[in-house]
């Protein structure tokens, strides 16, 4: 009778696994971002970011079984441009401005490092430093970009893809620190050592956190605009009668408010002599603005 072999995690068999986690939370991105309409809300980039990391997995997953051109030079460099990736979705999502130049500067210069220990034949621990710090410096740049354009009301979804942000910061100088002060084997990429299946646990939570926040930021903010645009006038962004009186039920006795009611002269003689659409029109021309409930009119009539 044969015995049962226990099962055992290599390091390749979680490299597959990451790789295929990353193609799914495409895939999962893309169809969310075709049910947006025009705005996906920085989804496509997002998968764009997925499948770019799922490739770098894939890569290392041929480690040993593909040219090293492959499996170390381009898989790494693969590396590098995923957070890239994720500026673009992150600045689309909060509606900011990504600093291109420093990061196409910092992607382009970890390239060229890259190169260099590689077709130099430098130590392999010098490509994971670059590699680790490179990708912390992305990664923790993005956070400070975001942090200004969020609070403590923001939704536990930003929270989320926040936090796998920064714990994935943390790990790769964590990786950084092992490579240069301590023992550099224990972290190689097909290394079966406690220290390697420690790091690849915190990326494979790290990633997972990012992205299901990420797509349930959008799947809020989606909401969130559907339920606002249902309160207000298609016509003059006013809210409707109904949102009127839910917002009149939460004001505090205590709390000073004005109701005021806006009356257009002789605005019928506009419908009656170029039409309901000309007078749509009219109305469209309104400037209003929205302080929190409070709203200023300016008609152009």
């Amino acid at each position: 009778m044969v015995a049962a072999t226990p099962l055992s995690l290599d390091p390749a068999t979680f490299l597959f696994c990451m790789a295929f986690f990353c193609y799914v939370m495409a895939a999962i991105s893309l169809s969310t971002a075709t049910t947006l309409g025009g705005n996906t809300l920085g989804l496509k980039e997002w998968a764009t970011t997925m499948l770019v990391a799922g490739a770098a997995f894939s890569l290392f997953f041929l480690r040993g079984h593909a040219p090293d051109f492959l499996t170390v030079l381009v898989a790494n460099t693969f590396i590098f441009f995923a957070p890239a990736s994720a500026w673009a979705a992150y600045a689309k999502f909060f509606n900011i401005a990504a600093p291109r130049r420093l990061i196409l500067a910092l992607c382009y210069s970890g390239t060229v490092a890259l190169c260099a220990i590689y077709f130099f034949h430098l130590p392999h621990r010098l490509i994971v430093f670059s590699v680790s710090v490179q990708v912390a410096t992305l990664t923790a740049l993005l956070i400070a970009s975001i942090w200004p354009h969020v609070s403590w009301k923001t939704s536990s979804a930003t929270w989320m893809s926040l936090a796998g942000l920064g714990a994935l910061a943390i790990a790769l100088c964590l990786r950084a620190w092992t490579v240069l002060f301590e023992n550099a084997a224990s972290v190689a990429l097909l290394a079966k050592s406690p220290t390697q299946f420690g790091f690849f646990f915190a990326a494979a939570l790290c990633i997972l956190a990012t992205s299901v926040g990420f797509i349930l930021m959008a799947h809020e903010k989606q909401r969130t605009e559907i339920l606002e645009a249902s309160k207000r006038d298609g016509l003059t962004g006013l809210y409707t009668k109904t949102a009127f009186f839910d917002i009149a039920a939460t004001l505090e006795e205590e709390e000073p408010y004005a109701v005021v009611m806006v009356d257009i002269d002789f605005f019928k003689g506009i419908n009656d002599s170029f039409g309901h659409a000309a007078g749509d029109l009219a109305i469209g021309f309104c400037r209003i603005k929205h302080v929190d409930h409070s709203i200023e009119v300016d008609f152009c009539v």
